[in-house]
């Protein structure tokens, strides 16, 4: 059956209406990942920023923690290269004999804390690290 010019014609539009309303929604959905896409893009920049400001306070926070921890260990000397007397070693006493080596007097009361520093390999001497209660 052969249709009518009448049939065909509205056959195309019914198609047309279709396709408009199609493409409407179509459209419509496109504008909404549009807005959605918009405002991912400004909180990206958003967040952008805010790294920008955290990267420079951490910055920031660490210099003023290393500063720190080089005030602390200010006072502060390491010892290298004297072996060890045995299990019951006075660290102290070897201290004192060390800076009457070098020429300084040390009191045990100018000593905050001293102890021999462990080492990987028992080849090497461990290093004595002492702590001086006040420094210039």
């Amino acid at each position: 059956m052969a249709k009518t010019d009448k049939a065909i014609l509205d056959e195309m539009r019914a198609f047309r209406e279709e396709w408009k309303k199609e493409s409407g929604e179509l459209k419509a959905s496109i504008d909404t990942f549009m807005g959605r896409i918009e405002k991912i893009e400004e909180s990206h920049e958003q967040l952008k920023e805010r790294v920008k400001e955290l990267e420079k306070e951490n910055g920031e926070l660490k210099r003023k923690w290393n500063d720190s921890e080089q005030y602390g260990r200010k006072g502060n000397i390491i010892i290298a290269g004297i072996p060890e007397k045995g299990r019951d070693e006075d660290i102290l006493e070897t201290v004192k004999e060390v800076g009457e080596q070098v020429g300084v007097a040390i009191d045990a009361r100018d000593i905050t804390i001293a102890h021999r520093i462990p080492t990987k390999y028992k080849t090497n001497k461990p290093t004595i690290i002492v702590k001086f209660c006040n420094w210039f």
